[in-house]
Formats: C-alpha cells, sequence, structure tokens
C-alpha cells in the first residue's frame, strides 16, 4: 500500500506539536527553563528592616539555601510588610523573586490595613513554613504583677493598665485583645511603639507590662530585668521558663509564624524544589542552633501544608477582627 505524504506530514506536525508544547511546559514566563532552574541570582524580599527578626532569619536561610542550591540569593530590605509584599506580587512567577513574611501579613493585615494583596494565598504560592516565635507578656522584675493571674485580676479592676506592644493591629494586639475577652479583664489600654523600643517603654515605667516575640524578649528574661507572665502558645519555647497562657484557662494560643511565599503562578515544579531546599536549611544543624540561641521554634511545613496553616490561621483571625471592629476603621 502506498504511504499518504499528506500522512507523515500531519504526523510530523503533531510530534512537532508535542513537543512545542512539552517544551513550552518546562520553560517560565520569562523564557528561562524550568528543568535547569535556578540558573541565576535570586532575589528573597524582606518586609522588614535590616536587623529584624525577619531580616535575620531570612539571611540564615538564604545563607545555607545559597549552598544547596549554588547560586546567589539576594536579600532585599523593605520597611513594611505591605511594600515588600506588594513588590513579590508583582514579581515574575518564574522562582527567581521569593519572599519571606510573617504569616498574620496575609491572614490578619488585608482585613485591617490597605495592603495592596489579598487575603491568605490569594496573590501568591506558599513554599513552606519556617518557624514560630511566641508572643510574651513581660513586666519588670520588681513589678508587683507577678503572673498571669495577678495581671488579670489588674485589669479587672483601676487604674488602667498600660500594655505595650509593637504599634498597628498585629498578633501581640490580637492576644491581649483575646485574653482581656476570655478573662474578662477590658480594663487596659494597648500602647504601641516602633517595633522593638516597648521593651524600653516597660523598662522605663511608660507600661506596666508589654508583649514581645520570644527572640526579642530572651534577652530580658535572661538578664533578671524582666520575667513572662505568660506565653500565647500551644507550647512553649525551648529555653524558656514561660506558662502558658492556655495551662492558666485561657484558650489563646496564636503564635505568630513565618512562610516562604513566591508570586501566584510560580510553576509547581519549581515551589516543590525551593520548598525542599527550605526544609533543608530548616533542619540544618547550623539553624536549629540559631534558632535554640535566638529563643524560637523552628517549624517546618511544606507547600500544601503551610497553605492549609495561613487558611487555618485566616478563619481564627477573621471572626475575632469583626468581633473587635477593627476591620471598620
Amino acid at each position: 500500500m502506498t504511504e499518504n505524504p499528506r500522512s507523515r506530514w500531519y504526523t510530523a506536525a503533531a510530534v512537532a506539536g508535542v513537543a512545542t508544547i512539552a517544551a513550552a511546559a518546562c520553560t517560565t514566563s520569562d523564557g528561562q527553563d524550568e528543568e535547569s532552574y535556578p540558573s541565576g541570582t535570586i532575589t528573597m524580599v524582606i518586609p522588614g528592616a535590616a536587623g529584624s527578626s525577619n531580616d535575620a532569619i531570612a539571611r540564615q536561610i538564604a545563607k545555607l539555601a545559597e549552598e544547596e542550591l549554588d547560586v546567589s540569593i539576594v536579600v532585599q530590605n523593605y520597611g513594611t510588610e505591605a511594600q515588600g509584599l506588594t513588590t513579590l506580587k508583582e514579581a515574575e512567577p518564574d522562582g527567581y523573586t521569593i519572599g519571606l513574611a510573617p504569616a498574620a501579613a496575609l491572614t490578619l493585615f488585608p482585613l485591617t490595613q490597605d495592603t495592596g494583596y489579598g487575603i491568605a494565598d490569594t496573590d501568591f504560592d506558599v513554599i513552606a513554613q519556617t518557624d514560630v516565635s511566641p508572643i510574651v507578656l513581660l513586666a519588670r522584675a520588681d513589678s508587683e504583677l507577678s503572673d498571669l493571674g495577678a495581671y488579670v485580676e489588674a485589669a479587672q479592676g483601676d487604674p488602667v493598665v498600660k500594655v505595650g506592644g509593637p504599634s498597628g493591629r498585629g498578633i501581640p494586639a490580637l492576644n491581649i485583645a483575646q485574653l482581656a475577652s476570655a478573662a474578662d479583664a477590658p480594663n487596659y489600654e494597648y500602647v504601641g511603639f516602633p517595633p522593638g523600643e516597648q521593651v524600653a517603654a516597660l523598662l522605663n515605667g511608660t507600661v506596666d507590662v508589654t508583649l514581645a516575640q520570644t527572640p526579642l524578649a530572651s534577652q530580658y528574661v535572661s538578664s533578671g530585668d524582666m520575667r513572662v507572665l505568660g506565653m500565647f502558645s500551644s507550647e512553649t519555647v525551648a529555653g524558656m521558663d514561660a506558662p502558658l497562657v492556655e495551662d492558666e484557662g485561657y484558650d489563646v494560643t496564636l503564635a505568630p509564624t513565618r512562610v516562604v511565599l513566591a508570586p501566584k503562578g510560580t510553576p509547581e515544579s519549581i515551589v516543590e524544589e525551593l520548598s525542599g531546599i527550605v526544609e533543608q536549611a530548616v533542619t540544618s544543624d547550623t539553624f536549629q542552633q540559631f534558632a535554640a540561641d535566638s529563643m524560637f521554634r523552628t517549624a517546618y511545613l511544606d507547600s500544601e501544608a503551610a497553605t492549609q496553616g495561613i487558611q487555618d490561621q485566616f478563619a481564627v483571625v477573621e471572626p475575632v477582627v469583626e468581633q473587635l471592629g477593627w476591620g471598620d476603621q
């Protein structure tokens, strides 16, 4: 039987078409080959100033990830979560721009302020969760507020208890508001300060107690200048003698976590590769020692679990924000 030349053309065209589609599927939006990823410098966006907790943790992860990827990772700082994450959102989804940010920047901030990006994982692919840095309620070592019960009693009466914390409506402000509701202890005034300055305000008597993440609080607790009245978390941080608020009968356990993010639409294969690299970095002996020295808890979750964690946190935060009326102001 004689072969139809047109059939040969159709067959060749079909094969070429499949090859073209397969090649396109392995190519990022800017024409780079996924299979050769990474082949150039990666930029890590950090919402926070140099020297902040976010910055220190990001740089440690970047340094360890560089060793595995064999490419440079450049850390780029932005002053606020909104600035950093808006920049990340608008970057090409090719794996060459990623970021490290507090999960609250995706779950809480979009409910209370104009961020320029959507809630939860609307505008980002979540690569991994890295750690947990619980909030603690601190008093001066010489304060009459010797434990959480003493604070609750004070906040149930007069005068108003002044509570220091980071400016804005973040997890610390949410924690103390939840405690006030759970303990019927509403007689407090939240006083916001630039990052880190709330501990100085406690030491100089501007506030009666203050809220801080464990890395910041640890040095003042270790020096004997402050005591921990309670930790807002479901589990404590190794090396810090801190009673859990939950163990005192108040179900207030929301703790700040950090996540590594990429712009929405980043190829799944790249997200998976980066998630594995983050896991190697976070579970390494070097990072574990860094976490122990800095008083935070490593808590790696892969892309799927970290995405679910953000969605779960949003489900907790949203009704509390509505109850407090924060979204209306």
